[in-house]
């Protein structure tokens, strides 16, 4: 039984990791015709940062920081 707690934990895992990412590639997408600037000024996000997750630069990005971005996108 505790194997198979561990296997569907482990799935669930990677599901999330999955969604996450699927997400996060939504995002870099939407951004593309975006001024980072006006939208960072906008989130209340750092330039620099939004430019990083924008191009792919960030490889683990904050959970906190996408639902900022797809937050303001959803408007």
């Amino acid at each position: 039984c505790n194997i198979f707690y561990k296997l569907f934990v482990c799935a669930l895992m990677q599901h999330s990791k999955q969604e996450k990412r699927m997400n996060y590639e939504k995002i870099k997408e939407k951004l593309t015709d975006r001024n980072l600037r006006v939208v960072a000024s906008r989130i209340g996000m750092e330039h620099s940062k939004l430019w990083r997750l924008a191009t792919g630069r960030t490889q683990s990005p904050l959970k906190e920081d996408l639902q900022k971005i797809a937050t303001y996108l959803r408007k």
